[in-house]
């Protein structure tokens, strides 16, 4: 049985108020010259949290007053719609994601150090079009799904290998649309064996060595359940924060049994595993 997670009551956005307030937050110099006024000497993370995908492919993301990051208004009616996107078809991204992508370049400079949060195929196209067909494609139209699934897929690796060139130092992988109280066990069993597990092998292929790939507690517990996983224990001599044990490891596998938002919770140890 795939046991569901509670995800915490934390984020770990930066402040879209504050950078909309001083900063144009759609210049990557801007977004660079905030960060570096945190003066935050441990994990940094970058702006649009998980929609950042979506954005980048033409998704509609607002800053509402005191809210996290959000999608607006879908901008496809259909999967056809988004199969015809020109930045998916192109690798291309949008000009935010680019000013981002200057950010990045800008803040590795000065080794600032910098986490990311991308979505799933499903999370994305959340940000793109109503989910309802998506999921009654899933049941219907199987093959539309499979070539959508792998054209996002293949956009998502293109980015990550472009993240992890650039020294971004953790890479958040979640896709909340596909918890096991959302779409079931069934369904999930089926979105892990036939596209989030080859994805997530890929990723972490592509980042040996250079980022850290962290997933979501969610998807961690489905590898377990599924017996999908190969895992180990590291232990620390003292409790650190969590942020400082992510730090710590040589960004050689994979790790995920704790929220990314739980940066600073006191650990004594900490899980990483490969997927099998």
């Amino acid at each position: 049985m795939i046991k569901d997670y509670i995800c915490p009551d934390v984020k770990n956005e930066i402040s879209e108020d504050n950078l909309r307030e001083n900063y144009d937050f759609k210049k990557g110099e801007d977004i660079y010259r905030y960060i570096k006024s945190l003066n935050n000497p441990s994990i940094n993370f970058l702006p649009l949290g998980h929609n950042i995908l979506a954005e980048a492919l033409g998704g509609n993301v607002s800053f509402p007053s005191n809210s996290t990051t959000r999608t607006g208004k879908a901008i496809c009616k259909s999967l056809d719609e988004c199969l015809e996107l020109q930045n998916l078809e192109k690798k291309e991204f949008s000009q935010m994601t680019s000013e981002i992508l200057k950010a990045i370049e800008l803040l590795k400079k000065d080794n600032i150090k910098l986490a990311i949060e991308l979505s799933g195929p499903v999370g994305t196209l959340d940000g793109l079009v109503s989910l309802s067909n998506v999921f009654k494609a899933f049941r219907k139209d199987r093959e539309k799904i499979d070539i959508l699934f792998e054209k996002i897929s293949d956009y998502t690796l293109n980015f990550t290998d472009l993240l992890s060139n650039m020294g971004v130092d953790i890479i958040s992988f979640a896709d909340p649309s596909i918890g096991v109280k959302i779409v079931g066990e069934k369904v999930l069993t089926d979105l892990i064996n036939s596209y989030y597990l080859s994805l997530i092998k890929k990723m972490s292929e592509i980042t040996y060595g250079k980022s850290l790939i962290h997933t979501c507690p969610k998807l961690y517990l489905s590898f377990k359940a599924l017996g999908l996983i190969k895992e180990d224990t590291i232990f620390f001599e003292d409790e650190i924060k969590y942020k400082d044990a992510l730090l710590s490891l040589d960004k050689k596998s994979l790790t995920g049994a704790r929220c990314i938002n739980n940066l600073e919770q006191n650990v004594k140890s900490i899980k990483i595993f490969s997927l099998i």
